[in-house]
């Protein structure tokens, strides 16, 4: 008999396939199963996306290790562990670039010996000539042509086809390639964004069906649903997991319904905070498992139908003794088949089976199991062999033969153990605290406004509760028709200003009604609301821009407006827990810049209803940021800065 004939049934292959293929695959068994996922984890597929991953980005270990250790390459462990004492401080790819450039005095100095490294350069050599072909031709050729080339180039192909289900293998590789093709027809090309989004499909969990390329001829066992197995035979079909029990939920809902018996409601009792099914939903789900189970023994049948010379059932019982009671309650029933009620009362394929086969001639087994040999027995023609294993006899028992059996009875007394040689290892892991935690106090990324609030001096600050709002900020925008209805906040209206501020015309008509025709433009063109128009200080905008420093605003040679900078700082500057090469991701938006040919100034606009004072002292530490992230990115110093408070047209020096 060969392994092509036997095919082993599954109500759903998915739940259990994958396990019972990987476990015939360990005892050297050559297995198929038709599932629709695990594409992903098959071993050629994972060779050949790693091969991908480091022809996009050759700076990682662990695809460079993979690939190195893989057959395409045939690094053994020991070629590995010496590649990685040469260098410890390198990653592997740089280890290797290391390898091919060492001169012969760092040679003298390497930590293993000659004859192994000049074995190993050798190998070196020719992996790093290839990698750098392939990423050459990564360059001008598209991700399926990229492919083809591998699995010309290494042998790879060839290889996994010489392996057990080897055709399966080499579908699953032009699987690849098709998929690679399929993806380059949309809008996205490139290598590395076809291997993002592999990416995004794992890290979400999708997966894909191993690919279906088996032919008759090929010496495997299958795996399939039951329903796939439908107008097929086989000579030896092993009918698996028969004792799980058949998945009623759909009677659970909260709506039932029924192509004729309508919908099945709960009764709700309000008074006493209670529900009921009425006698209408209790019919309804009475049909419904009666038909399941009916659809059921149909499935069953067809498995039970699909072998010719021999058929193996195969089911797991929690109690056999209290099972083989159930089994044998039916032995004085003199019909030949088993009671309606009783049928209906199977919870599973074993349910129906076992009660069956106690009563059977060849039920013998069973009828001990239950004590009870006596029966009406059938006279059916059919032959059955029954076998009872204890999990217990197939449980490996090498490691507890080793175990002291005093230490067995300590712990079954729930007593304490002696210490161990792992004891100060065990102590080592359970006392063990992160060594950097004051590190976890540290953000990794604030606003200069945060920086503000969290660092700056507070001696001017406000203190009753009414003036804390004006520099509260919001965490979300309110809707305008709130605005129009209520008083906006100090948040919106220094919102409000800034936009103005930002989309003023500085060179044209500046007088109020200019300013006024400037303002009802930016609101035909939704920039701002018409009903704020009237809110905005038209005659502080104006002496702003009339001042001394406005008329320099307007001759200068260049103005940022609401420019956004990132910026990264050293952390020691604000938390002195902060190790020394801890940073903090800032950014922030400065008002004006504006550029004149001896440096820059700057200028922030403020809305608040504060002294001149309190303001300096407020927002000193966000203008000195300000000014330090202007002077980095334009390469010019900061000559002058400044606050402009448009609550009483004051601007202060900064």
């Amino acid at each position: 008999m060969k392994w092509k004939d036997i095919v082993i049934l599954l109500r759903s292959v998915q739940d259990k396939a994958k396990i019972l293929a990987d476990v015939l695959r360990e005892d050297n068994i050559p297995v198929y199963a038709t599932i629709e996922t695990g594409y992903f984890q098959e071993t050629e597929v994972r060779i050949m996306l790693s091969l991908l991953q480091i022809i996009d980005n050759p700076q990682q270990d662990i695809p460079l290790t993979a690939i190195l250790y893989s057959p395409i390459f045939n690094f053994t462990v020991e070629d590995l562990a010496h590649i990685r004492l040469i260098n410890p401080q390198l990653n592997m790819y740089e280890t290797l670039l290391f390898m091919t450039a060492i001169n012969e005095l760092q040679e003298q100095l390497l930590p293993i010996d000659k004859k192994v490294f000049a074995k190993l350069q050798i190998k070196v050599n020719d992996f790093l000539t290839k990698l750098h072909y392939w990423r050459d031709y990564a360059r001008s050729h598209s991700v399926p042509e990229l492919i083809w080339l591998l699995l010309n180039d290494t042998g790879y192909y060839d290889y996994v086809g010489g392996l057990p289900e080897g055709s399966v293998r080499q579908a699953n590789l032009r699987a690849l390639y098709d998929r690679a093709f399929n993806y380059e027809q949309t809008s996205f090309r490139g290598l590395f964004r076809f291997l993002r989004f592999i990416h995004k499909m794992q890290h979400m969990g999708n997966d894909l069906a191993v690919a279906r390329n088996l032919s008759d001829s090929e010496d495997v066992v299958r795996i399939m649903s039951i329903h796939k197995s439908k107008g097929l035979e086989f000579p030896v079909v092993i009918l698996a997991d028969i004792g799980k029990q058949f998945n009623l939920k759909d009677v659970q809902e909260s709506v039932l319904f029924h192509k004729k018996l309508g919908l099945g409601l709960y009764v709700n009792d309000v008074k006493h905070h209670y529900r009921y099914q009425n006698l209408s939903r209790q019919a309804i789900i009475q049909q419904i498992v009666k038909e399941y189970k009916a659809e059921e023994m149909r499935i069953l049948y067809v498995a039970m139908t699909r072998a010719r010379e021999k058929l193996i059932l195969t089911g797991t019982v929690r109690n056999m003794e209290k099972f083989a009671q159930y089994a044998c309650s039916q032995l004085q029933t003199t019909t030949k088949t088993l009671p309606d009620y009783f049928i209906m009362q199977a919870k599973s394929y074993l349910d129906w089976l076992a009660p069956a086969i106690a009563r059977h001639k060849d039920g013998l087994t069973l009828r001990q199991s239950a004590t009870n040999e006596s029966a009406v027995l059938l006279d059916d023609p059919s032959q059955w062999q029954i076998t009872l294993i204890n999990s217990l006899d197939i449980t490996d028992k090498t490691t507890i033969s080793t175990v002291n059996e005093d230490i067995i009875n300590k712990v079954k007394k729930l007593q304490p153990l002696p210490a161990t040689k792992q004891k100060d290892n065990i102590d080592r892991l359970l006392n063990w605290s992160y060594p950097h935690q004051e590190a976890l106090s540290i953000p990794a990324k604030l606003s200069v406004t945060e920086i503000k609030q969290q660092f700056a001096s507070t001696d001017y600050a406000p203190q009753d509760d009414n003036a804390q709002t004006l520099f509260a900020e919001t965490s979300f925008k309110r809707p305008q028709f709130l605005q129009k209805q209520t008083k906006m906040t100090a948040t919106e209206y220094g919102s409000l200003m800034h936009t103005v501020m930002q989309h003023l015309d500085f060179h044209g008509d500046l007088s109020d009604k200019g300013i006024l025709a400037q303002l009802q433009n930016l609101a035909d063109r939704e920039i701002i609301d018409k009903q704020h128009i009237n809110k905005i200080y038209r005659k502080n905008i104006r002496e702003f821009l009339f001042s001394p420093l406005g008329m320099r605003i307007q001759k200068a040679k260049s103005l940022q407006r609401e420019l956004a900078f990132n910026r990264m700082i050293n952390a020691k500057v604000y938390y002195p827990q902060a190790e020394d090469n801890d940073t903090i991701f800032i950014q922030g938006i400065i008002d004006l810049l504006v550029e004149e040919d001896d440096g820059l100034i700057l200028l922030d606009y403020k809305t608040d209803n504060c002294t001149q004072i309190e303001a300096k002292a407020k927002y000193a530490m966000q203008i000195e940021l300000y000014a330090q992230a202007a002077s980095e990115i334009m390469r010019k110093p900061i000559k002058e800065k400044y606050l402009y408070l448009f609550h009483d047209a004051s601007l202060i020096k900064m």
